[in-house]
């Protein structure tokens, strides 16, 4: 509908155009000629107008799209700042360059033309660019907090990867949260291929990663070193395409806030194994990624009447039951269990419950079933 619309358009604004140049057509005509003629003429060349301008209108329409779709592209990689003082900079320099083409209007005026036109592009193209990448010197923006200094950049090596992946099959980006990484099973899932596309770590979560790495506390020491790690391993995978992104948001001290936000300019899902960053993500309308929600999700569950050989690590509320742990967390509950504490026995199992902190299986010893 867009499209049959624009070449309506176009149709129109070509007869327009010939319209004007209607009175050259009366040049050709004779004045002697009679009136009907003359409109004869007239509406000839406007119904032949119509018919070309209504056949090139479809490649029109395509080359305008085309040339959209490029200019957005481009624009979508440049931080609104750095536009705008573009812009300010670029009206400002056609003006310098206006009053430096009068000081050749003495000259023949083919070459006052083309070194008017040299000059407008080169002194509009000068002034441009240096305010674009000048104008945070400015005393008004120095001082400032600048939430969106290298979302630009960022954007544009993130676009820089999709565009050399396949052209079908884009992904959505994935901002690695330093949880994942110090939990490290993101590497075997990687590794499987169920996760794909373009991650990104941001400088503050690598900077976190880093003050954990080098905390006198000798288990925030391990968890840093250990996110390093990670990130250096899925570097080297050619599963994903790792970004290193060098945004930071000066105007948030958290780093749970700073990946929000980032996700939201981004259009990107959140990876994490944070149970709060899930919630807020959530609520703020941001995808996650969670690992914990799919390690439950695919891990098997037993059946009523399976047999589960546990060990019996604590006795349980219930004056009977003892508590044992399957090797991937699950909780076993053991009826008639307590007697069997540190040992090691076969149990069926009679019922699972599922809450919001995982799974419950509840058993008796298989030699009571």
């Amino acid at each position: 509908m867009k499209n049959k619309l624009m070449r309506a358009l176009i149709c129109v604004l070509g007869v327009l155009l010939v319209m004007g140049f209607i009175s050259l057509v009366f040049n050709f005509v004779p004045n002697t000629a009679p009136l009907g003629v003359r409109l004869a003429v007239t509406v000839g060349v406007l119904a032949l107008s119509l018919f070309v301008f209504f056949l090139a209108s479809g490649p029109i329409v395509r080359m305008i799209a085309a040339m959209a779709q490029k200019v957005d592209k481009v624009l979508g990689r440049v931080q609104m700042g750095d536009l705008c003082f573009a812009c300010v900079g670029a009206a400002l320099g056609l003006w310098v360059a206006s009053m430096l083409s009068m000081l050749l209007r003495d000259l023949p005026y083919p070459l006052f033309l083309a070194l008017s036109a040299v000059i407008y592009v080169c002194v509009a193209f000068l002034f441009g660019n240096t305010a674009r990448k000048r104008w945070r010197e400015l005393p008004f923006f120095a001082d400032g907090k600048h939430a969106d200094k290298n979302l630009g950049q960022l954007r544009a090596s993130v676009q820089g990867a999709e565009e050399s992946a396949a052209r079908d099959a884009v992904s959505a980006y994935k901002l690695l949260d330093s949880s994942a990484l110090i939990d490290g099973r993101i590497l075997p899932v990687c590794a499987t291929g169920f996760l794909e596309g373009t991650f990104i770590a941001p400088q503050f979560i690598l900077r976190e990663l880093q003050t954990l790495a080098d905390s006198a506390d000798a288990d925030k020491r391990r968890k840093g070193r250990r996110g390093l790690e990670v990130l250096e391993q899925l570097g080297k995978t050619g599963q994903i395409r790792l970004i290193a992104g060098q945004y930071d948001d000066a105007g948030a001290q958290d780093c749970d806030v700073k990946l929000l936000k980032l996700a939201k300019r981004l259009g990107a899902a959140i990876v994490t194994t944070d149970y709060n960053l899930n919630k807020v993500a959530s609520v703020s309308g941001v995808p996650v990624l969670n690992l914990n929600e799919l390690s439950n999700a695919v891990r098997q569950l037993p059946l009523q009447g399976d047999t589960l050989s546990v060990r019996v690590q604590k006795p349980g509320r219930d004056p009977t039951q003892g508590v044992g742990y399957l090797e991937d967390g699950t909780m076993i509950v053991v009826e008639g269990g307590r007697g069997h504490v540190g040992q090691t026995i076969d149990t069926v199992v009679t019922g699972v419950l599922q809450t919001a902190a995982g799974r419950m299986v509840f058993t008796r010893p298989k030699e009571t079933a």
